[in-house]
């Protein structure tokens, strides 16, 4: 193999590479997004905890 040839080869690999990293960033960032609450709240307390008006 020539010099030129095996300098493509390490290219395509860098580019399979970086495109597998990309993706793995991506698919771990939205599983992490998917756990993260963004409203808990129960109202029990609001009206004093009553369940009516007075």
């Amino acid at each position: 193999m020539t010099k030129a040839a095996i300098l493509k080869h390490i290219s395509k690999i860098s580019i399979a590479i970086a495109a597998s990293t990309v993706i793995g960033i991506a698919t771990s960032a939205s599983a992490k997004a998917a756990t993260v609450v963004l409203l808990e709240d129960n109202f029990n307390t609001e009206n004093s905890g009553n369940r009516a008006l007075n």
